[in-house]
């Protein structure tokens, strides 16, 4: 965002905020980063499971064939497979 627009951004939807130091809002937004979202937190995603649905998907789309056989057919095989 360009500083003029959050400047003004502050000052009109901020304004108990503006009057606060430069480092105050790097620290916010570090902290904001490092926080998991409660999405994050519950999902594990294995990096061979995706590895192979991207595998079947590439090999799917190769093949010129309609994306709903992939859906129907093979994705609940390999989710048993990973399982």
């Amino acid at each position: 965002m360009k500083p003029s627009l959050l400047k003004r951004h502050l000052y009109n939807k901020h304004k108990h905020l503006k009057d606060k130091p430069i480092d105050f809002f790097k620290r916010q937004r570090s902290e904001l980063k490092n926080i998991k979202t409660p999405v994050q937190s519950f999902t594990t995603t294995n990096k061979q499971a995706l590895e192979a649905s991207y595998l079947v998907s590439l090999k799917i789309a190769q093949t010129d064939k309609p994306h709903t056989s992939g859906e129907t057919l093979i994705l609940p095989a390999v989710k048993d497979l990973v399982t």
